[in-house]
């Protein structure tokens, strides 16, 4: 107490010594903001080990985040970053969604470049100002909790943490009672100036890319690394316009913020939305080989049986119609058949996959494939290609029909299903052959090819596992495609559709089958029909790799339109080749007509939804017309989705009802009789008015 009265002679009979207080407090309030660094904690040797190898640096400081070993994918990506810090240069990484690229990123760049003084402006760029200020937060994260960067770093992390969470302490801080200049800000960040620091006066910012980039040159400082993380969305990946501004933005605004004769990292972080979208062009090595990009794949090659993951994706989803979210009968379906399931299937990363035990004391996954085919069956496989293999199907970039599954769909009649309407002379079927499933179609036609789908759907095979190449196994999967066929004959015999006006049941007329596969069983089936109702067909065109030949009548060779029967002598029976090409130009196109027109077609129902699987398969195909320089016009068709099952359905009705004597609408398109319209036409006719 002595002393305290002495120091601040606050007696009254003395008198305030207010020159003397002054200093004190002063003196008291420079210690206060004058932060000690405390050396004692550091591990040189750790420190000094993880300096030249980011690797070990994630693996020492952030094993809660990099717990497992790094996959090769990973280390590629890890290494190119280093790459473009140490020497400048242009990087765009294409990686898996969820892989991990960047938490990588952020900390590779973020802190380890920081810490050893690889970087020393850094630039954050995300597709808005929001989700770059989330990024850099996360920075910030790391150098306010992290215990062992505190200890081997306390140049940087000591005044960082001597801030308390809050920025305004910055301003005054010292360090030996010089400023630090520490800026600790939501969207900038200036790193303490500390003699002896590697990161001393580092400079990290985030912006949007729709924000100024120009005005970040800072004390004629200049960035030296740009990380452009997922800047598109999934709009401006659609848009033309959005696509045109964010690649100026990067080529122009990003690149121009290196100084004259300085060389300036970039990298690009991304996940490949479309074929047009500004990370499937960065990371196209032939057009772009100065962004080095990298394209990487959960699945790196495909299982070898393919048959039995779709039965799995089958059961599985079956699970899930069930009610069963964790999908039991498919995962033990799995461990039964693991090791043929897993043969020849490489994964990036053996370690992802949802390690959860169940209540049954099952595991939810217990593979990397198996959680990859779960999003596969969850998802799609067109949306996985996207997301997880940076692989997004052909669009439409040529010259089309314009056909979408959205259009098939509203297609909707009104005509409750299995209802055959007044106006149908002829009822057909066709059906596909599948080792699981076989997929049928039932329509309604009159003359001039105008079509009702009455009915469609799918009927399982109870076929076995194992190879399809071994000839007990083929034998038996032939005799289960039998035994379906019969049994969906035998129902159709009995039941028919209700005709809309009443009266009796309605039959089929004619049916194709598809014998393109498994023709013993589908010639076995047709042969025990009554009439020879079930013909066997065989489609040729574009997806068959062989041209569709007309040919002359002969004794063992009758002649129809774009399709032709040949007998086939040792099998005792005609099988029937079909001008694929052309017959699903019809199909498609009887779609785009309006319904009651002659040509057209219309679909059962008022549920839209309903048919949403079912006219994504009817264009899971669509001819195109592309001009390639020296060689011209090429049509032909394209698969953009691997079902296409409900198409050949349709494809085939079609035929069976040309066979039955239904005849195309008759248009004066001015080609010669009998030739195919060309798709030039069909657009030329419908600008006319004639279609």
């Amino acid at each position: 107490m002595t002393e305290q009265k002495t120091l601040f002679k606050d007696d009254p009979a003395i008198g305030p010594d207010r020159e003397y207080q002054q200093k004190y407090m002063s003196e008291r309030r420079r210690r206060e903001r004058d932060v000690l660094i405390n050396k004692s904690r550091i591990n040189r040797r750790r420190r000094a080990r993880c300096k030249p190898n980011p690797k070990a640096f994630c693996r020492t400081y952030f094993p809660d985040i990099f717990y497992n070993p790094f996959t090769s994918d990973q280390k590629q990506i890890i290494e190119a970053i280093k790459q473009r810090l140490l020497f400048g240069g242009r990087q765009a990484i294409a990686a898996e969604r969820g892989g991990g690229k960047t938490s990588m990123t952020q900390i590779v760049a973020g802190v380890w470049g920081i810490v050893y003084g690889y970087v020393d402006y850094l630039v954050i760029l995300r597709a808005n100002g929001d989700e770059a200020a989330a990024t850099l937060a996360t920075i910030k994260h790391y150098f306010e909790s992290n215990e062992l960067l505190r200890d081997d770093f306390p140049e940087i992390c000591d005044p960082i943490l001597a801030l308390e969470g809050s920025a305004q302490r910055a301003r005054a801080q010292t360090v030996d009672g010089v400023r630090t200049y520490l800026k600790w800000g939501t969207r900038e960040v200036h790193f303490p100036a500390v003699k002896g620091s590697a990161a001393s006066g580092a400079v990290v910012v985030s912006r949007g890319v729709d924000a100024a980039i120009r005005g970040l040159v800072k004390e004629e400082k200049r960035p030296k690394l740009v990380i452009c993380d997922d800047i598109e969305t999934r709009a401006s990946a659609e848009s033309v316009v959005e696509t045109k501004r964010r690649k100026q933005v990067i080529e122009r605004d990003v690149m121009g913020l290196a100084g004259p004769g300085k060389e300036m990292a970039v990298i690009i972080l991304c996940t490949i939305i479309n074929r047009r979208c500004l990370a499937y062009q960065y990371t196209d090595r032939k057009k772009n080989p100065q962004w080095n990009g990298i394209r990487q794949q959960w699945i790196k090659k495909m299982p070898s049986n393919i048959d039995l993951w779709e039965r799995y994706v089958e059961k599985r989803r079956e699970d899930l119609i069930a009610g069963d979210m964790t999908a039991r009968k498919a995962h033990r379906y799995y461990e039964r058949n693991r090791k043929a399931m897993d043969a020849g299937a490489v994964v990036s990363n053996k370690k992802r996959f949802i390690k959860k035990l169940l209540d049954d004391k099952s595991w939810m996954e217990i593979s990397s494939i198996q959680s990859a085919y779960n999003l596969i069956a969850d998802m799609g496989w067109e949306s996985f290609s996207c997301e997880y293999q940076n692989d997004p199907p052909e669009e439409e970039q040529i010259e089309t029909i314009g056909l979408s599954p959205r259009i098939i769909m509203n297609r909707c009649a009104g005509i409750p299903r299995g209802i055959v309407p007044a106006w149908c002379e002829y009822l057909t079927a066709g059906i596909d052959i599948g080792r699981r499933l076989v997929h049928w179609s039932v329509i309604g036609w009159s003359q001039g090819m105008r079509g009702h789908i009455i009915d469609y759907g799918v009927e399982p095979v109870h076929s076995p596992d194992g190879d399809h190449k071994d000839q007990a196994v083929q034998k038996q999967i032939a005799d289960a495609i039998l035994i379906t066929l019969l049994r969906w004959r035998d129902w159709e015999a009995d039941n028919g559709w209700a005709p809309e006006v009443g009266g009796e049941s309605r039959h089929l007329d004619i049916a194709c089958v598809d014998a393109g596969w498994v023709d013993t069983a589908v010639y076995s089936f047709c042969r025990s029909t009554i009439n020879r109702k079930y013909r066997p067909t065989k489609g040729f065109g574009t997806m068959q790799k062989t041209k569709f030949r007309q040919g002359r009548p002969s004794a063992t060779r009758r002649s129809g339109h774009h399709w032709i029967g040949s007998w086939q002598a040792d099998d005792k029976i005609w099988l029937f080749h079909v001008d694929a090409d052309y017959w699903k130009q019809v199909v498609q196109g009887s779609f785009l007509l309006d319904p009651g027109q002659l040509g057209s077609m219309t679909i059962f129902g008022d549920d839209k939804i309903q048919h949403s699987e079912f006219g994504r398969q009817i264009c899971a195909e669509t001819w195109t017309r592309e001009f390639k320089t020296g060689v011209g016009f090429i049509e032909g068709f394209r698969q953009h989705y691997r079902h296409n099952h409900f198409l050949d359905t349709v494809v085939a009705a079609a035929v069976a009802a040309n066979m039955r004597g239904v005849k195309l609408m008759t248009v004066d398109t001015g080609e010669k009789p009998g030739r195919k319209i060309s798709l030039k036409k069909i657009q030329e006719l419908k600008r006319a008015g004639k279609l």
